[in-house]
C-alpha cells in the first residue's frame, strides 16, 4: 500500500471517529456544567454561612469589649483620693464574676510599676516584652499618661505561654495626674467565652473560626482550620468582620470545615454527571454504528473503482516491463556485459549472447556448470564456488573478481556480481548476474600502479618536505620528510588536516592564513616564497621554516598548492651565533663595547622620560698585568672570565657589564633613583673582586679602580660620560688604585672607596 492510499486510510479513520467523539463532548458538557454549577453554590452558601458566623461574632465582640472599655473607663474617673480602694475592689469584683475574660485589675501610681490586684498575684515582669515592631505593654501605658487616653497594649505572652492584651485608663483631677486603671484580658479564654456566647454561638465541627489582631493570630478554634476548597487567604473573612479596637486591627475570619462541607453536599451534580456520561456514550455509540454503515456502502463502491483501476495499471506495466527488458538487453551488450542466471531448483544455467564473448567461447556449444568452471583458473576455483554458494544460501551479494582462460591460452580479467532471487518462503531459487571484461583496466591500474610507487620513492627520498592541499587547505598527500619535520608517525596521518589553521605560525605566534604562501596562491594563482615562518609540530612546538608554493592547475583551473619547506633551525641558530658574536666579547660573553655604548644611550633615554639617573662606571684592573706576565696568557684568560662573571653579578638585570678591551671593562646603571647609589655598586664590585681566584692549582688576586659618571651631571652623550668615567678612573689610579671616585665633587660622605684603607 502506498503512502497515498495510507494517508487516505487514516482520513476515513479519523472522519469516523471526530464526529461521534465530538457529540460525546457535548451530550458530557451539559450535565458537567451542570453539576459544576451546583457543586459551586452550594460551596458559596457554606461559605456565606461562615462569613454570617464571622460577623456575628464580631458584632458580639466589638459591642463587648465597647461596653467593658466605656465601663472601665467610667470607674478610672472616680478613682480619687479617699473612695479608690472601694472603687477598684468594686470593679476587681465586678469583673471577676463575668465570664473567665480578667486576668487582673489594678491601679497604677504616677511613676510605678503596676501592682497587680485581684485573683492573680503573678508577677508583672512581662510587661516590658517588646513585639517585633518594638512595642509592649509598658510603652502602651506610658502612651496613655502622655495622652491622658485610654490605651490599648499590644498582645503578649505571660511565662505560662498564654496572650493577653493591657489596657490602660489614666484617671485626671483639675489636670493634675491621679493614677491608672489597668485590666489585662485572656484573648484565648475571652474569644472561647465569646464564640460560645447566645449571641454569637459557633460551632467549632461547622465553622473554624481564626481571630487576626495586627495581622498576627491570636485565636483559633481549631489546631488547623479544615477548609476544604477554600485556600485563598481571607476567602471565609466579610468587612463587616473587620473593626478596630484602640488602634489594633482585629479581623475574625470563619471557614466552613470539611465535615460540614461533606454534610452540605447534596447528591444531585454527581446523579447529573452520571447521567450525563450514560447519555454522551449512548449517542457516540449510536453515530459511530451510524456513519460505519454509510462508511461500508462507499467502500464496496471503492473497491469496484479500484479493482478496475488495478487492471489498467497492470496492463500498463507489463507493457513497460517488456520495454525495460529489451534496453537492458541492449546496454549489457553495448557495455559488453554479458547476463547470466542459474535455477537453483532445476541447476541449469543459462547465458546471454553476450555472455560467450566474455568467457571467449563459441555461441554453439552447450552451457554448463562444468563448462564454465573449466575457463576459471585453477588457483580461482575454490574462492569463486565459495562465493557463490554464500549467494546462494542468502548470505549476501555476490560480488567476485577471477582470472579467466581465453581459446587463445591468454588470460583474461573476469568481474562478475550477482544476487538471488527468493521465494514467498524467503528461500534462494534463483541466481541472477551480470560479468564483463576488466583486463585491460587491471593493467593500466598496475601501471599507475608503478607509476605512483616510483613517484612516492622520489618523493620520500628528498631531505626536502613536500605536501600538497586541496583549495580549501586540507592536505592531500605528504612525503616521509614531510612527517618527520611535523613530527607525526607517517605521512598518512597528515592527510585530510586543515594545515593553514594547524601548522601555520608567523614569529609572533599568531596564525596566519597566508603563513606558507598557500592563500596567496590560492588567490593569486602564483607561486610564492616565504623565509620568516614558523611550523607547529604534533607536540605543539615551533620550529623555522623557509617555504614554497605552487599552484596545481588541472583543466585551465586551480585544483590545490603544493607546497616544499626546509627547517632552516641550525640556519637561524648559526645567523644568531653570528650576530652574539658581533657584539659580545668571544673570552668573557658580556656585551661588547660597541654593545656597551648602545646600552649607555639606552639608559641615558629612560633616565630622560623617568626623570632619573644613570651613571656609567670605567673599570680598570690593578696587577692583571702581573699575573699575565708572571702565570701566563691562559691562567690571565681564565682570571678575566671569572672578573666579567663577578662584574655582572654585582649589577641588576636591567643593568648592563660590558667589556671594553684588556682588562678594562664597563658597567651602565639605569634609572637610579640618587647619584651616590653608583657608589653602592662601586663598592660591591670592588668587594667581589678582593675575593681570591683559583686557576690550576695558583691563588691570585686582583683589584679594581673605578671611575664613575653621572647623568645628566657629568654629561648628555654616551662619549661625554664614558670619557668622564675614564678620567675618573686615571684619578683613582693616581691616588693609590683599588677605589672608586666620581667625576665631579659629589657630597656623598667620601670622595671614594678605598679597599685597602678599610
Amino acid at each position: 500500500m502506498d503512502l497515498a492510499s495510507k494517508g487516505e486510510g487514516a482520513r476515513d479513520l479519523a472522519r469516523e471517529f471526530v464526529a461521534p467523539a465530538l457529540l460525546c463532548a457535548f451530550l458530557f458538557i451539559l450535565p458537567l456544567a451542570l453539576a459544576v454549577g451546583l457543586s459551586h453554590k452550594e460551596a458559596a452558601d457554606a461559605q456565606a454561612q461562615a462569613r454570617a458566623q464571622g460577623v456575628a461574632l464580631a458584632s458580639f465582640v466589638r459591642n463587648d469589649v465597647a461596653s467593658r472599655v466605656s465601663a472601665l473607663g467610667h470607674y478610672a474617673q472616680f478613682a480619687e483620693d479617699g473612695t479608690r480602694n472601694s472603687v477598684l475592689k468594686a470593679v476587681a469584683s465586678a469583673y471577676q464574676s463575668k465570664p473567665q475574660s480578667v486576668f487582673s485589675v489594678e491601679w497604677i501610681e504616677p511613676g510605678a510599676r503596676p501592682d497587680w490586684m485581684g485573683t492573680d498575684d503573678a508577677p508583672a515582669d512581662f510587661v516590658d516584652q517588646e513585639d517585633e515592631k518594638g512595642s509592649s505593654p509598658a510603652k502602651a501605658l506610658a502612651r496613655a499618661q502622655k495622652t491622658g487616653l485610654e490605651t490599648i497594649s499590644v498582645p503578649f505572652a505571660r511565662a505560662n505561654g498564654e496572650l493577653g492584651m493591657a489596657l490602660f485608663f489614666p484617671a485626671y483631677n483639675d489636670g493634675q495626674y491621679l493614677g491608672c486603671l489597668s485590666t489585662t484580658f485572656f484573648l484565648t479564654k475571652y474569644f472561647d467565652y465569646a464564640s460560645s456566647a447566645q449571641n454569637a454561638a459557633i460551632d467549632p465541627d461547622s465553622f473554624a473560626v481564626s481571630v487576626l489582631i495586627d495581622g498576627s493570630r491570636v485565636f483559633s478554634n481549631q489546631p488547623e482550620p479544615q477548609t476544604e476548597g477554600l485556600r485563598a487567604e481571607g476567602a471565609g473573612s466579610d468587612e463587616r468582620a473587620n473593626f478596630s479596637i484602640g488602634g489594633h486591627e482585629v479581623r475574625i475570619i470563619a471557614l466552613p470545615t470539611r465535615s460540614y462541607l461533606r454534610a452540605s453536599q447534596s447528591p444531585y451534580p454527581i446523579l447529573i454527571l452520571v447521567l450525563g456520561c450514560v447519555f454522551s456514550a449512548l449517542g457516540a455509540i449510536a453515530s459511530i454504528m451510524t456513519r460505519r454503515a454509510r462508511a461500508a456502502r462507499r467502500g464496496e463502491e471503492t473497491a469496484k473503482t479500484e479493482l478496475i483501476a488495478e487492471r489498467d495499471r497492470n496492463a500498463l506495466a507489463l507493457g513497460e516491463l517488456s520495454r525495460n527488458l529489451d534496453r537492458a538487453q541492449w546496454a549489457a551488450s553495448s557495455a559488453r556485459m554479458g547476463i547470466w542466471s542459474w535455477d537453483m531448483e532445476r541447476k541449469e544455467l543459462s547465458w546471454s549472447e553476450q555472455m560467450f564473448d566474455v568467457l571467449d567461447i563459441p555461441k554453439t556449444t552447450a552451457v554448463t556448470i562444468d563448462l564454465w568452471k573449466n575457463r576459471i583458473h585453477p588457483d580461482d576455483v575454490a574462492r569463486v564456488e565459495a562465493r557463490l554458494l554464500d549467494t546462494a544460501r542468502g548470505t549476501g551479494e555476490y560480488d567476485c573478481e577471477y582470472r579467466s582462460f581465453a581459446t587463445d591460452g591468454s588470460i583474461r580479467t573476469i568481474h562478475a556480481r550477482g544476487r538471488a532471487e527468493l521465494n514467498e518462503k524467503g528461500e534462494p531459487i534463483e541466481l541472477r548476474g551480470l560479468s564483463w571484461d576488466v583486463t585491460d583496466a587491471r593493467v593500466t591500474e598496475q601501471k599507475l600502479s608503478r607509476v605512483a610507487e616510483r613517484v612516492t620513492l622520489l618523493l620520500n627520498s628528498t631531505e626536502e618536505a613536500i605536501l600538497g592541499v586541496d583549495i580549501e587547505g586540507l592536505c592531500t598527500f605528504a612525503n616521509t620528510a614531510c612527517a618527520r619535520m611535523l613530527a607525526y608517525p607517517s605521512p598518512e596521518s597528515l592527510l585530510g588536516k586543515d594545515f593553514l589553521a594547524s601548522f601555520g605560525k608567523m614569529d609572533d605566534g599568531a596564525v596566519s592564513s597566508d603563513a606558507l604562501g598557500i592563500r596567496r596562491t590560492i588567490r593569486t594563482g602564483k607561486a610564492s616564497h616565504g623565509y620568516d615562518v614558523r611550523l607547529v609540530r604534533a607536540d605543539g612546538s615551533h620550529f623555522p621554516v623557509e617555504c614554497w608554493a605552487y599552484p596545481q592547475i588541472s583543466d585551465g583551473a586551480l585544483v590545490g598548492v603544493v607546497v616544499t619547506f626546509l627547517d632552516v633551525t641550525e640556519r637561524r641558530q648559526n645567523e644568531e651565533r653570528i650576530r652574539h658574536m658581533a657584539t659580545h666579547d668571544s673570552l668573557t660573553d658580556l656585551p661588547s663595547l660597541r654593545l656597551g655604548r648602545d646600552r649607555v644611550a639606552m639608559a641615558l633615554g629612560s633616565a630622560h622620560r623617568n626623570g632619573k639617573y644613570a651613571a656609567v662606571l670605567f673599570v680598570d684592573l690593578d696587577g692583571f698585568k702581573t699575573i699575565n706576565d708572571t702565570w701566563g696568557h691562559d691562567v690571565g684568560d681564565r682570571v678575566l672570565r671569572e672578573t666579567a662573571r663577578r662584574l655582572a653579578a654585582s649589577v641588576r638585570a636591567t643593568d648592563t657589564a660590558a667589556r671594553v678591551g684588556g682588562d678594562e671593562f664597563l658597567l651602565v646603571l639605569t634609572d637610579l633613583d640618587a647619584p651616590e647609589n653608583a657608589a653602592i655598586v662601586a663598592e660591591k664590585a670592588i668587594a667581589s673582586l678582593l675575593h681570591p681566584i683559583s686557576v690550576n692549582g695558583k691563588t691570585v688576586v686582583v683589584g679594581a679602580s673605578i671611575g664613575i659618571s653621572v647623568y645628566p651631571i657629568d654629561g648628555e652623550t654616551v662619549d661625554k660620560l664614558i670619557k668622564q668615567a675614564d678620567e675618573a678612573m686615571y684619578e683613582v689610579k693616581r691616588r693609590g688604585k683599588n677605589g672608586f671616585g666620581f667625576s665631579s665633587e659629589m657630597d656623598i660622605g667620601n670622595d671614594g672607596f678605598d679597599a685597602t684603607e678599610r
